[in-house]
C-alpha cells in the first residue's frame, strides 16, 4: 500500500535526522528529534517565520557546536530552513526524498564487532578522532570505525522502502538486549551475543540499525576486557595454551618489575570494571535503556581504550619507556585519562623507587633489566668505566623535581661504592645507611611517599655529606694531592738533584746493552741517588714507591734508551682516579722525552768539563803559545813556523768545538726550562692547585676564634684539616665528618677530569704535539726537536773522538818540540803518524763544524725559530735561540 505524504515526511525526516545527528546521542534522541520536526512540518497553521525557526534551532545548536560539529550544524540548519519555506506537504515530501537520494549510497546497518587489530578499533591521534577530549596526546587509543554494509537488501539494488523502515522499527525488544548485555560486557557468551574469537563479536540481524549502531560502541569495552583479561591470565601462567592471539614473546618479555607492576594495576582496573558493570545492572535498579548503559559506560570505555593501548606496547618498549609513557599520560588534559594514568603511575613507579632507594642508601644496583638511568658495564676496567650514567633515561618526574637531581643520585651511589669497596670505610658506610634508612622508611613510607621538597632536601643532604667525607678520606687518609706532587717530582723531573744523581750514578751502567742489566743493579743506583739527593728527606710512604725498571729487555738497545722510573700507587684507591684511562702511560711518555733531554744535557756538560780539563792539562802550554801567536797575528807578523801554524789551527778547531757544545747546551737548557716551568709547573698550578683548593689562604671560624688554613705548607697532611681536639680519628676508627679543610669538595669524576686535563695539557702542548705543524717548515715542532737531538748526539760522539785525537796530537807536538836528530829515530815513521792524526782531526772537524753544525743544525735552527715566531705563545721563547 503506497504511503501518504505524512508517512513519507516521517520516513525521510527520520533518515535526514539520523544522517546528521551524532550517533553518541542514541536512537531515542533521533526519534524524539524526528517527532518534533514532523509535528512542526505537519502544522501549516503555525507560521513558519524565520523567527520561529530560530527559536527551534537554538535548542539543537549547542549539541552540534559543543561537539565540534560546525559543518554538520550548517547542513542541519540549511535543511531545516529549506523545509520551513516549503508551501505544502507535497513540496516538503519531495524535498526530503531528494535529500535521501543524495545520501542513499551510505551504508546504515552494522552486524559485527570485529577484530581488535583491524576493525572496529584503530589507533588515532588527537587531531583526527571525533572524540578529541578522550585522546592521550601522542598515545594511541581505540576508536570505532565505520562498519561495512549490512546484511539483507536486494543485492546490487537499493533496499525497498519497507525494508528500510523495517531496519529502523523492527528489532528485538530493548529489555531482551538489556537482559543479556551484562554477560557480554564481562566477556561471556550469551544467547544473543556470541564471541566468535577473542577479537570478534556477532550482533544478531534481528537488532535494528538504531540499536546496532549504539551497541557497536557499548560492546567495545567487552572486546577490550576479554583481550586484557586473557593477557592477565596468560602472564600469570607464563604460557597461553588456549589462546594463540596472545604473543608468546610478549608474555616472555614481561619480566620487568615495572611491567609486572603494570599488569597488577591492569588487573585492579579490570576488577573495578567488573564492579562497575555489576553496579550498572543491579537487579534492584537496572538501566532503563541501552542509551543509559552507554552513558554510564562512557568513562570505562576511555579507561579500557587507554589500558589496551598501553598493553599493546608491552612487547615493544622497555620498563623505563613504559614508565615515561604513563608519566606523560598523567599530565594529559582529559580528567579521566589523567586520573587513571596517575593511578597506574603510582603503581608502576614503585619498583623504580625501590631501585632508587637501594642505590642512595647502600650503593647497590638491583636493576636487572637496564631500566634505571645507571647501569654497570661488565667490560669496564676502572670504576668510572664500570658505573655508567645515562642522562637520557632519567624519568621526567625526577627531572621535573630538579634538573640536577639525577646526576646527584648517580654520584651518591658511586661515592658509596668507592668508599666501601675501595676505601674500606665500612663502619662509616654502615652508620650512613642506618641514618638514611630511618629517614626514608621510619619517618616516611619510602621515597615515593615523600614530597618534592623533601626528596630534594634528602638528596642534597646525602650528596653533601658523602662528598665531604670522600674529600677528607681521599686527601687526608690517602694523600691524593701529595701523590700528584710526587708524580711531578719524579716522573716529570721536578726533583732536579735526584734526576742528576740518577744519571750520574748510572751513566756507566746505562751505556750497557739493556739485556744485561739486572734489577739489583738498577735498585742499587736508585738507592744511591735517593741518598745523595733531597729525596732522602721525603716520607717513606712516598719515596718507597719509587722503582727503576727497563722497558725493553729484548736487546738491541742500551740502558739510556729503555730506562724508566715508576711511581707505584696500585695498592691505593687513588689509582682508580689517577690511572683512569691509563694516565700513567702519559707520565711515562713525558718522562722518556725529558730523560732524553736530560741525558743529552748531561753528556754535553760532561764534554764541557772534559774540555776544561784538557785546557788545564794537555793544552796548557799550547794555549799560552796560541795567546802569543794571536798577538803576532794582530800585529800582522807573517813570519811563523810550521809548528806555529799547526798550533793556531788546532786551538781554533778546539775552540770551535767548545762553542758548538755551548750552543747545544743552551738549546737543551731552553727546552728543559720551557717544559719544566712554562708547561709543567704552570699547568700544575693552574689546573691542579687552583682546582683542588679554595684559595691560597682561607680563614675559618672554630668556636669564637678564626683559624688560617694554608693552601700548601710543609705540614700539609696535618694542616689540610683542623679540629678543636687533637684527635683526628674517633674511637670507632671513623674520620670525623665535621673536619674543616680548605679544599674544594669534588666528585670522583671531577677529580679524574682535573688530573686528565692537567696531564693532557702537558702531553698535548704545542711543543710536544705531533699535530702542531710549524707555519714555515711544514713540520711538527716535536719532529724538529728530535732531529736536533740526533744532531747533538752525533756531535757528542764526534767531540769525544775529537778530544781523544787532540791528546794524541798534542803528545806528538811535544815530542816534535823536544826531539833531537839522532840515528836512533826514524823521522819518516814519525812524520807519517803526525800526518795521519792531522788528517783525522781535519776530517772530524769537517764532520762536526761543516756537516753537523753549519750543514744541518744552523739551517734547521733558522726554520725552527721562524716557526716559533709564527706561534704567539712561542714568540718570547724564540728570542732565546
Amino acid at each position: 500500500m503506497p504511503l501518504d505524504r505524512d508517512q513519507l515526511v516521517r520516513v525521510y525526516t527520520a533518515r535526514l535526522v539520523s544522517s546528521l545527528v551524532p550517533k553518541e546521542f542514541g536512537d531515542e534522541y533521533v526519534q524524539s528529534l524526528t517527532n518534533d520536526l514532523v509535528v512542526h512540518l505537519s502544522q501549516p497553521s503555525i507560521p513558519k517565520s524565520s523567527e520561529h525557526i530560530d527559536t527551534i534551532l537554538t535548542r539543537f545548536k549547542q549539541y552540534f557546536l559543543s561537539n565540534g560539529l560546525s559543518s554538520e550544524w550548517g547542513m542541519f540548519q540549511s535543511a531545516i530552513n529549506n523545509i520551513a519555506v516549503a508551501k505544502s506537504p507535497s513540496q516538503i515530501a519531495n524535498y526530503l526524498v531528494f535529500l535521501d537520494a543524495l545520501n542513499e549510497g551510505r551504508p546504515n546497518k552494522r552486524s559485527r564487532v570485529t577484530n581488535l587489530h583491524s576493525s572496529p578499533y584503530r589507533a588515532v591521534s588527537a587531531a583526527t578522532t571525533a572524540t578529541a577530549a578522550t585522546n592521550t596526546t601522542a598515545s594511541a587509543i581505540l576508536e570505532p570505525l565505520t562498519p561495512s554494509s549490512g546484511q539483507g537488501g536486494t543485492g546490487g539494488l537499493h533496499p525497498t522502502l519497507h525494508q528500510s523502515m523495517s531496519a529502523h522499527y523492527t528489532s528485538l525488544p530493548e529489555k531482551t538486549i538489556l537482559t543479556y548485555l551484562p554477560y557480554t560486557l564481562l566477556g561471556v557468551d550469551s544467547k544473543i551475543f556470541t564471541f566468535t574469537n577473542s577479537s570478534e563479536l556477532e550482533i544478531p540481524s534481528t537488532i535494528n540499525h538504531s540499536y546496532s549502531g549504539l551497541l557497536h560502541n557499548i560492546l567495545e569495552p567487552a572486546l577490550i576486557y576479554r583481550k586484557l583479561n586473557q593477557l592477565i591470565d596468560s602472564s600469570s601462567r607464563r604460557n597461553n595454551p588456549n589462546n594463540m592471539n596472545i604473543s608468546s614473546s610478549m608474555i616472555a618479555g614481561i619480566n620487568s618489575p615495572i611491567k609486572i607492576a603494570f599488569l597488577r594495576s591492569l588487573e585492579q582496573e579490570l576488577n573495578l570494571y567488573v564492579k562497575e558493570i555489576n553496579g550498572i545492572f543491579n537487579q534492584s535498579k537496572s538501566p532503563e535503556s541501552v542509551l543509559v548503559v552507554y552513558n554510564q559506560l562512557y568513562s570505562n570505555i576511555l579507561k579500557l581504550r587507554l589500558l589496551y593501548s598501553i598493553s599493546n606496547d608491552l612487547e615493544l618498549i622497555t620498563g623505563y619507556e613504559l614508565l615515561s609513557k604513563v608519566d606523560n599520560l598523567s599530565k594529559f588534559g582529559n580528567l579521566i585519562i589523567k586520573e587513571i594514568s596517575t593511578s597506574i603511575l603510582i603503581t608502576i613507579s614503585k619498583p623504580y623507587f625501590e631501585i632508587l632507594e637501594h642505590w642512595i642508601i647502600q650503593g647497590e644496583l638491583i636493576d636487572n633489566n637496564n631500566e634505571f638511568f645507571i647501569h654497570y658495564n661488565v667490560e669496564g676496567q676502572n670504576l668510572n668505566d664500570i658505573i655508567q650514567f645515562s642522562e637520557d633515561k632519567i624519568p621526567e618526574f625526577l627531572i621535573s623535581i630538579n634538573k640536577d637531581l639525577g646526576y646527584k643520585i648517580y654520584q651518591i651511589g658511586k661515592l658509596l661504592i668507592f668508599l666501601s669497596k675501595y676505601c674500606r670505610e665500612l663502619t662509616w658506610i654502615n652508620e650512613y645507611g642506618v641514618k638514611y634508612s630511618n629517614i626514608i622508611f621510619r619517618e616516611h613510607s619510602g621515597l615515593q611517599s615523600m614530597g618534592t621538597n623533601e626528596i630534594i632536601q634528602l638528596i642534597d643532604q646525602q650528596y653533601k655529606e658523602l662528598l665531604h667525607y670522600f674529600t677528607i678520606t681521599i686527601q687526608k687518609k690517602y694523600g691524593l694531592f701529595q701523590h700528584l706532587i710526587q708524580f711531578k717530582s719524579f716522573l716529570l723531573m721536578n726533583s732536579n738533584d735526584f734526576i742528576e744523581s740518577l744519571i750520574s750514578k748510572g751513566s756507566t751502567l746505562f751505556n750497557e746493552p739493556s739485556n744485561i742489566l739486572t734489577s739489583n743493579q738498577l735498585s742499587k743506583i736508585l738507592m744511591e741517588s735517593i741518598s745523595n739527593s733531597s729525596v732522602k728527606n721525603l716520607n717513606p710512604e712516598y719515596k718507597n714507591r719509587l722503582d727503576a725498571r727497563i722497558l725493553d729487555l729484548n736487546g738491541g738497545n742500551i740502558g739510556w734508551e729503555v730506562f724508566t722510573l715508576e711511581y707505584k700507587i696500585g695498592d691505593l684507591p687513588i689509582d682508580h682516579i689517577l690511572n683512569h684511562g691509563n694516565n700513567i702511560i702519559g707520565y711515562l711518555k713525558v718522562f722518556n722525552f725529558l730523560w732524553k733531554l736530560k741525558n743529552l744535557n748531561f753528556l754535553l756538560n760532561i764534554g764541557f768539563i772534559e774540555s776544561g780539563t784538557l785546557i788545564r792539562n794537555d793544552l796548557k802550554k799550547l794555549r799560552l803559545t796560541y795567546t802569543k801567536l794571536k798577538s803576532k797575528i794582530r800585529r800582522k807578523e807573517k813570519l811563523m813556523s810550521l809548528r806555529d801554524e799547526k798550533i793556531i789551527w788546532l786551538m781554533r778547531s778546539f775552540n770551535k768545538v767548545c762553542i758548538i757544545r755551548n750552543r747545544f747546551i743552551k738549546f737543551i737548557s731552553i727546552l728543559l726550562k720551557y717544559l719544566s716551568y712554562d708547561i709543567i709547573e704552570t699547568s700544575f698550578n693552574q689546573l691542579v692547585v687552583k682546582k683542588l683548593f679554595k684559595s691560597k689562604i682561607s680563614t675559618v671560624q672554630v668556636g669564637n676564634k678564626f683559624e688560617i688554613i694554608p693552601e700548601l705548607s710543609k705540614g700539609f697532611l696535618e694542616s689540610i684539616t683542623k679540629k678543636k681536639t687533637n684527635n683526628n680519628v674517633t674511637n670507632n676508627g671513623i674520620i670525623p665528618n665535621n673536619e674543616i679543610h680548605n679544599m674544594n669538595e669534588l666528585t670522583i669524576d671531577e677529580l679524574i677530569s682535573i688530573h686528565t686535563n692537567y696531564l693532557k695539557s702537558i702531553i698535548n702542548c704545542k711543543l710536544l704535539n705531533e699535530q702542531e705543524i710549524g707555519k714555515f717548515s711544514g713540520e711538527s715542532f716535536i719532529q724538529q726537536i728530535y732531529e736536533f737531538l740526533e744532531i747533538q748526539f752525533a756531535f757528542i760522539k764526534g767531540s769525544e773522538e775529537f778530544s781523544s785525537l787532540i791528546v794524541k796530537y798534542v803528545s806528538l807536538l811535544n815530542i816534535d818540540e823536544n826531539i833531537q836528530v839522532t840515528d836512533d829515530i826514524d823521522m819518516d815513521q814519525f812524520d807519517d803518524e803526525f800526518v795521519e792524526i792531522e788528517g783525522s782531526l781535519q776530517n772530524m772537524m769537517d764532520r762536526i763544524h761543516n756537516e753537523l753544525y753549519q750543514g744541518e743544525f744552523l739551517p734547521k735552527l733558522e726554520r725552527f725559530v721562524k716557526d716559533l715566531r709564527g706561534t704567539i705563545e712561542f714568540r718570547e721563547m724564540s728570542k732565546f735561540f
